[in-house]
């Protein structure tokens, strides 16, 4: 297939790249100028690039076709002053993407979802405080507008609504990577919540499979919107998936529990049901404590080895 993605540069879409075209996929990517290229400098002369910030979605459509568009670039603006942004990047830009493509005869939109979408369920959600409130507005009305547009285009979106994804190419900002870098280097100690939020966390192996198994069977997707949760169906608290990567290297850092307080408005809970993954013949392989702490220790070596050059 022709397939246009965004976000390849980062986490999660450099490896989605490398299984488009590890199954010979054409792919073309939508970057910034400015964006680092690390994680998909390998690839560099099996994909066309283009710089969004130089030319307009409207010209990397002319003289080429696509028949799918997968969207996974995101901002995690975490401030209300980071609101347009957000705004831009999480709804307008995928928008255009969506309506452009579908004008030009795209037959599927991907998109990349999160879990924190589960925060705000209803109307009166709306009036609560809930974490990167901003970031999770957007996503949902992107969603929104994408469920609509769908029908009046008549192009498929597929929602892949992510848990919590962990594994090598990830943000040092993020928790996973800051607590695998503080235990592997026997930080002295580490400050962290009461750690009882269950999370459902899954290898960024097996969010690159679901949507390998998603994009295989696209011609069997009869709705204009379908919408898939991605984990492993299972969860774990905080304290017992960080106690996982401080056992897996025997760290000497404490663990201080309880000395910061949750944040405002975060969910307490949250686990996908992969009922309809299962259905396309996919399922986690990364599940088990043994599994996860083999993946962990990996991950551990990349960041030491990436520390040490």
């Amino acid at each position: 297939m022709q397939i246009l993605l965004t976000g390849a540069t980062g986490f999660v879409g450099s490896h989605i790249l490398s299984r488009l075209i590890e199954d010979g996929h054409s792919v073309s990517v939508i970057k910034r100028s400015h964006s680092d290229i690390k994680r998909i400098e390998h690839f560099l002369g099996q994909c066309t690039l283009y710089n969004i910030d130089e030319i307009t979605v409207g010209h990397i459509f002319q003289g080429q076709s696509f028949d799918c568009i997968i969207h996974c670039a995101t901002y995690y603006g975490r401030s209300d002053t980071e609101c347009l942004k957000n705004i831009e990047t999480n709804l307008l830009f995928p928008l255009d993407l969506l309506t452009v493509g579908a004008a030009r005869g795209v037959r599927y939109f991907i998109n990349t979802d999160s879990f924190f979408t589960k925060q705000i369920n209803s109307e009166k959600s709306l009036d609560e405080e809930h974490y990167m409130h901003g970031y999770t507005l957007s996503k949902i009305h992107f969603k929104q507008w994408g469920r609509m547009l769908s029908k009046q285009y008549g192009i498929h979106f597929i929602n892949m609504q992510l848990e919590h994804v962990y594994g090598d190419g990830d943000s040092n900002s993020k928790f996973i990577p800051y607590i695998v870098k503080a235990c592997s280097s026997n930080m002295a100690s580490v400050a962290l919540s009461e750690g009882t939020q269950l999370r459902d966390f899954i290898h960024i192996s097996d969010v690159a499979e679901a949507y390998r198994a998603v994009i295989s069977q696209l011609d069997r997707i009869d709705a204009s919107y379908t919408s898939y949760e991605v984990g492993t169906g299972r969860t774990r608290s905080l304290r017992e998936f960080v106690g996982l990567i401080h056992n897996a290297i025997k760290s000497t850092t404490a663990l201080s529990w309880g000395e910061l307080p949750m944040k405002k408005g975060e969910l307490r809970e949250s686990k996908a049901d992969i009922t309809r993954l299962k259905e396309l013949g996919w399922k986690p392989k990364i599940v088990d404590d043994e599994d996860i702490q083999n993946e962990l220790r990996g991950l551990i070596n990349i960041t030491q080895c990436s520390h040490s050059t």
